[in-house]
């Protein structure tokens, strides 16, 4: 891990590399600006299904199971921590092997967890909003086949971009953000009288930005493989 001690005006990494602070705070900023949208994307469904539906029941339900499928971001949530200063550090002192290697890695175990999220809240979804919210709300559970996944992708897609700010990418990435999030708004709007259309909107939306990002970061790997050989 990055060992960093205060010299002055700059930090130094274990390597000796200068890294001057208005680095770091451009950094910091550019992380702000993804965790912000993508928060904001996060809880703007109930939002959303509020304003296409207006039936208290439904709205009730919707919420519930909301609030269920939001706690896998914050699983994923922790790899995203946990992979940030391993990948910050590998990228900073030029050793793209191994940056490479806990990239992959940390898609991965967050493709595993998303692979677990998908099988339980499908098997167990009458369950899961019985226990937790009651039988009031149980018709909350046919989203529970759906929504987990796309905060899954979602919160997948966090850790992307926070890469992409890493390796400098994020000007292209944020024109790719920006769509995605408008195709997730005309979807929604599109599909308003379909129960399913919210959370399938986004859904469908994270799986175009994650390919799309995904798309770019192996450009970009072929470019440093061929560089370094």
């Amino acid at each position: 891990s990055s060992i960093l001690r205060k010299v002055n005006t700059c930090t130094y990494t274990e390597s000796g590399e200068e890294v001057e602070y208005r680095e770091i705070l451009l950094l910091a900023f550019r992380f702000f600006q993804i965790f912000t949208v993508m928060t904001i994307v996060l809880y703007s469904d109930i939002i959303l299904h509020g304003f296409f539906t207006t039936n208290a029941i439904e709205r009730g339900s919707y919420a519930a199971s909301s609030n269920i499928g939001k706690v896998t971001y914050f699983i994923i949530f922790a790899v995203v921590s946990a992979s940030f200063p391993l990948l910050s550090n590998s990228w900073q002192i030029g050793n793209y092997q191994n940056f490479k290697k806990t990239f992959i890695n940390s898609i991965k175990l967050i493709s595993l967890i998303i692979s677990v999220v998908f099988i339980t809240t499908t098997v167990f979804a009458d369950e899961i909003v019985s226990i937790l919210y009651g039988s009031n709300y149980i018709d909350g559970a046919k989203y529970l086949k759906i929504y987990p996944v796309a905060v899954c992708l979602l919160s997948l897609n966090l850790f992307l971009l926070n890469a992409s700010g890493i390796m400098n990418l994020f000007t292209s990435q944020r024109l790719i953000g920006i769509l995605s999030i408008l195709l997730y708004l005309f979807l929604s709007y599109l599909w308003r009288d379909y129960w399913v259309a919210v959370p399938l909107s986004l859904l469908i939306s994270q799986i175009f930005l994650s390919i799309a990002i995904l798309i770019t970061f192996y450009k970009r790997f072929v470019i440093l493989e061929g560089s370094s050989s």
